[in-house]
């Protein structure tokens, strides 16, 4: 299980991104995190062909199958529809990883009993 955010873990840190330029302001070797597609496939696709890794906000089954197919690293789920999204990705072997939000760590638990590939605390997106 990935965990993202949690102060013994070393991790890559994500940063939100409204646009092209503001990938240019990250640090290398981060993870630029875009919100749904609908706004930011566009970027989505400069990251594909310019292999930055990203993650993406989804909220259906079709938004994580076109974020998939555009190369992205991760999935950002909220906690109402990981478990589907996750199964889903389970039956199609994506190398792209379902994370979900998470404020605490003892909610590690819960989610890795759910079989969720990771979690990310709130407060570590920059």
């Amino acid at each position: 299980m990935l965990v993202f955010g949690h102060s013994l873990i070393p991790y890559k840190t994500w940063y939100k991104v409204n646009s092209i330029d503001d990938i240019l302001n990250t640090p290398a070797g981060s993870i630029v995190l875009l919100s749904d597609l609908q706004y930011s496939s566009v970027i989505a696709l400069h990251c594909m062909k310019n292999d930055i890794p990203y993650a993406v906000k989804t909220i259906s089954i079709k938004d994580a199958v076109i974020a998939a197919n555009l190369g992205a690293s991760y999935a950002l789920c909220n906690i109402e529809n990981v478990q589907e999204i996750q199964k889903t990705a389970n039956e199609y072997l994506w190398s792209m990883k379902i994370i979900t939000l998470i404020d605490d760590e003892n909610e590690i638990q819960s989610i890795a009993i759910m079989g969720i590939d990771g979690v990310i605390f709130k407060n570590s997106i920059c």
